[in-house]
């Protein structure tokens, strides 16, 4: 006991301290905001705590108990606002500040937005699966169980747990197996050395990983300028990461001939008239954030031939808009041999993607005849299907199309548009266990619905290098809120389980069945063929409803290095007419 206390007790006060004084548990660390008013030591959010008179620095109590902890009645309580979590409110003005809250002001404001159609989007696409509307012991009850795991409201006895936890443990083993043979089925198709389960348990991270092809598509000779052209405009690219990620991603871009191959120095003046007879170019950026990935194609774009470049930054936020302040300010001394912003027509679209109606975006007489290409860097989780399924609606216009996925681990079954394509894969798959071993396995058809895709998600997250899943999921469950950006380095790794803890999620956690199995390719490798999977049933919606009736190149490969960022993978699209008319430009 004394040990926890002690392990629990905050630091002092750094020397000359003027913040908040609420010591932050799980950042440990102070909070970093100042103080609500002139002589307090507690920021605005931090205030509904119990002060101490006594103590010279406070510890943040968790969620659950903060919204009771103002008990004395010379403090009023505090709760988090209902429209926007993120900020805290007094309980008694909380009618008050609905009114006048700038989130709920800003939600306003986009749902006055002539492209804003609440929910158009949302969906995802295929059949959801089995549904069963009967008591089930928990609602992540495997399929396989489904059946036999009805609990009668008068009867719940420790043999039918251990039942069920056994078919639980036998269900994850199963769909884990199966996870890795379809990977490598569909990704190494000439390869048949997963034929027997031995096979499955030989095979390493390094060859899942590997099964997918390898194209950083950056040019050295072109692409050194990111860096210098970034800092002759005064732009920070959000890291040293970022830099050669967004030089493959403009590779990919060069490949399909959305930009060319030589930059404004290199051309020629029949080249740049050539240039100024193309069609105009209207870059989308979905899920822009900062806008950086869009605001380097558009400027690289523009620096290399004559004709109009359009950029569109669809966000639900719009924080942190770099890019925006990046096109306001242009420096006069900057190095436009690479990156030319000067130019660049630009808007931002302030609206969530489930609720974005693209024709109305992009319903401008001066892109009726405009090449449009849509792009996205690390798009998270359901937000990539959400902007996949809206390409439905202007499939016809589109000429191409790259999104680097991530954040699997925050995807939906209810939002996902490769349903029926990845349950047919999963289905369709031949269990490589031996029948006399376990002939109830094979006796039995393998369904695959909501609970099989929301395992899928969960291990996604071991795909991460040094990232205590694990742990990170109990202490985001504890804690009872999502992670924070400021917790890790680029994106949350780490997802929490769903909110009912029951001992199905131990069982079945990705610790559990890789060690139950005895996988070589461990955590990592599990979880990066989940998240391929994932990623296969959006490649084959972006195939047969993006781009049915027309020639196209539909392709899903690594972009750049792990070691540059795990995230890697990028879903690539385009009409084949596109990559044919390159107009004698150099293709990558």
């Amino acid at each position: 006991m004394s040990g926890d206390a002690t392990a629990s007790a905050p630091p002092p006060l750094p020397k000359g301290w003027d913040r908040c004084h609420v010591w932050m548990e799980r950042k440990r660390r102070y909070c970093r905001q100042l103080p609500f008013a002139k002589g307090e030591k507690l920021c605005g959010n931090h205030r509904h705590l119990i002060l101490s008179s006594s103590s010279s620095s406070l510890e943040l109590k968790p969620d659950s108990e903060t919204s009771q902890a103002a008990t004395s009645s010379s403090q009023r309580k505090r709760i988090p606002c209902p429209i926007d979590p993120s900020h805290w409110i007094f309980e008694d003005k909380a009618a008050k500040h609905i009114e006048k809250c700038p989130t709920n002001k800003k939600r306003k404001r986009q749902q006055e937005e002539p492209y804003f159609q609440e929910n158009i989007n949302c969906g995802g696409f295929g059949s959801l699966g089995y549904v069963d509307d009967r008591k089930l012991i928990n609602d992540t009850t495997p399929s396989c169980c489904r059946q036999r795991a009805i609990v009668p409201s008068s009867l719940s006895s420790s043999k039918c747990n251990a039942d069920l936890a056994t078919e639980t443990v036998e269900w994850a083993n199963a769909l884990a197996r199966r996870v890795l043979e379809v990977h490598q089925s569909i990704f190494r198709p000439q390869d048949s050395s997963c034929s027997s389960m031995r096979d499955i348990k030989n095979l390493t991270a390094a060859e899942i990983h590997d099964a997918l092809p390898f194209c950083d598509l950056s040019r050295p000779e072109l692409d050194s300028g990111i860096a210098q052209a970034f800092e002759s405009h005064h732009i920070k690219s959000g890291g040293a990461r970022h830099v050669p990620q967004i030089a493959s991603l403009l590779g990919h871009l060069r490949a399909m001939n959305v930009l060319p191959s030589r930059t404004i120095r290199d051309n020629d003046q029949s080249s740049r008239a050539k240039s100024s007879n193309k069609r105009p170019l209207v870059l989308v950026e979905m899920g822009a954030g900062r806008g950086m990935f869009g605001l380097a194609a558009a400027s690289v774009a523009n620096a290399s031939n004559d004709g109009k470049v359009n950029l569109i930054m669809v966000e639900r936020t719009g924080s942190r808009s770099k890019a925006d302040t990046a096109f306001r300010n242009i420096p006069k001394d900057a190095d436009i041999s690479y990156m030319k912003v000067d130019g660049v027509q630009w808007s931002r679209c302030s609206c969530d993607l489930a609720h974005v109606n693209l024709p109305l975006v992009l319903q401008r007489e001066e892109f009726r005849d405009a090449k449009i290409v849509v792009i996205a860097k690390h798009l998270c989780g359901a937000g990539t299907d959400l902007a996949l399924k809206s390409l439905s609606s202007i499939q016809t216009k589109i000429d191409a199309c790259i999104f680097a996925t991530c954040c699997h681990g925050v995807c939906d079954w209810n939002q996902y548009v490769g349903r029926d394509y990845l349950r047919t894969a999963v289905e369709n798959t031949r269990d490589v266990i031996s029948e006399p071993d376990h002939p109830s396995q094979c006796s039995e058809k393998f369904s695959f619905g909501s609970a099989e895709f929301d395992l899928l998600r969960r291990w996604c997250a071991a795909c991460s290098p040094g990232i205590d899943v694990e742990k990170q999921t109990r202490e985001w469950r504890a804690s009872d809120s999502a992670p924070s950006l400021d917790d890790v380095s680029d994106h949350p790794i780490g997802i929490p389980d769903n909110s009912s803890c029951t001992d199905n999620h131990n069982v079945t956690s990705v610790s559990s069945v890789v060690k139950s199995l005895n996988l070589t390719c461990g955590m990592q490798g599990l979880g990066r063929a989940c998240q391929r999977l994932i990623d296969f049933g959006r490649l084959e919606y972006l195939r047969h409803h993006i781009f049915p009736d027309t020639p196209s190149t539909v392709n899903l490969s690594h972009y750049i290095a792990p070691d540059v960022s795990p995230q890697n993978a990028i879903l690539s699209a385009c009409k084949s007419e596109v990559v044919n008319d390159n107009d004698g430009s150099e293709q990558t």
